[in-house]
């Protein structure tokens, strides 16, 4: 079996990126084409998005593709750093030595730099190599460069010569960071998702956690696989806004990144195992809120945090409470009121979120108290009194 193996960042995935998954693919010559975005960088101060973004958009630029293309999420899950020939490594365990065989696409500036990789010599041989090179005038050096790899390690390289077109991730980054449209760079699908969820939005706020970066990297690969991946994007939605929120209102950055990432933790789990894990304090528990007061448990239990005002916030998310700290005001708020929803009523909340959060979450309360009757559902009592508490808040302003 044939294979290219395709990894990267991928923050986010654009044209020449599928312009040079198309070339390799057209070569004729693999039976399967995987597209593997990183897991956990090995430079620790690389603030890059987090996984569910970037996989998401692999995952819309390539899903009108052949079958043979596959999106994986091996590195992502993989507990530690995402070293390329540790990978290729745990992809041919298990099998005989010609059983496998793969070829790693890379663009030019990654073969100028490849000596530089992580145990770079034996890669090398253990690897071939699809070299996509845009720029002519780097032809000469790239061709050398590859005879040279050729002769010492027994490497086969093929050279892609593609569209002298150049396109980064970083320079896609910086416009729609500037606020300014990139759509020209991207599928349509991956600039109507990045859009509208405003994934480049809050990289400022979100830059006041760099520290605290590979931290919620690792928390993110440890729920990964217990959410779907709609549900992966809207917790990265929440805790974006979140720290937006956080920031503004003088909350700390770290725990809003934390509550917003985990709130669903135990959204996909059996219903009787949430049920198991509820608080006991709870009342009125029913399918549709019992994540909430079921996630703490998993939370303290399985990642070791045990943050009293982390895990109220998560707690709560659902229902709010009269005693909801401002913690669990932006973590209610960023739940119901994120990019990825799209109702006519949430314009105005989200400004006044950013101005006042008691009058938001009044706003808020009103709309589900309206849904809540719309469909013939109670209210809970924590949501009652919430309202009610809030209200006196606010009018004795």
């Amino acid at each position: 079996m044939r294979i290219a193996l395709f990894g990267g960042a991928f923050d986010p995935f654009h044209l020449a990126h599928l312009e040079m998954v198309d070339s390799c693919w057209s070569l004729n010559k693999y039976d399967q084409l995987i597209v593997m975005p990183t897991g956990l960088s090995p430079h620790k101060h690389q603030q890059m998005s987090l996984a569910a973004y970037r996989y998401e958009t692999c995952r819309l630029a390539l899903q009108k593709h052949d079958k043979g293309i596959i999106l994986s999420d091996e590195e992502i899950v993989y507990p530690g750093i995402s070293y390329t020939a540790d990978t290729v490594r745990r992809m041919k365990a298990g099998r005989e030595e010609d059983d496998l065989m793969i070829d790693l696409l890379i663009g030019s500036d990654s073969l100028l730099s490849i000596n530089k990789w992580y145990q770079y010599e034996q890669l090398m041989r253990e690897v071939g190599l699809v070299v996509a090179v845009r720029n002519d005038a780097q032809l000469k050096e790239i061709n050398d460069l590859a005879g040279s790899i050729r002769r010492r390690y027994g490497t086969d390289i093929e050279i892609l010569q593609m569209d002298p077109v150049k396109i980064s991730s970083t320079e896609i980054r910086e416009i729609l960071i500037a606020g300014k449209n990139a759509d020209h760079l991207l599928t349509p699908s991956v600039a109507s998702f990045i859009n509208s969820n405003r994934i480049y939005a809050f990289t400022d706020d979100l830059s006041g956690l760099s520290p605290e970066w590979q931290y919620l990297q690792r928390l993110e690969q440890k729920q990964w696989p217990l959410l779907t991946q709609s549900r992966r994007v809207h917790v990265l939605n929440v805790m974006q806004y979140a720290v937006h929120l956080a920031k503004i209102h003088q909350v700390d950055l770290k725990k809003a990144a934390i509550a917003g990432l985990l709130h669903d933790y135990a959204k996909s789990l059996p219903l009787e195992d949430q049920y198991m894990a509820a608080t006991d304090d709870f009342i009125d528990l029913n399918d549709k809120i019992v994540h909430a007061p079921a996630c703490p448990y998993y939370i303290k239990s399985e990642l070791g945090i045990d943050d009293a005002e982390i895990l109220d916030a998560i707690c709560y998310h659902t229902t709010s409470h009269p005693r909801i700290s401002d913690l669990g005001k932006i973590i209610y708020l960023a739940d119901k009121i994120e990019y990825g929803r799209e109702y006519s009523s949430l314009p105005p909340i989200r400004q006044m979120a950013e101005e006042d959060l008691n009058r938001a979450m009044l706003m808020t309360l009103n709309e589900v108290f309206t849904a809540f009757a719309r469909e013939g559902r109670e209210i809970h009592p924590f949501t009652k009194e919430s309202y009610e508490t809030i209200c006196k808040a606010v009018q004795s302003e």
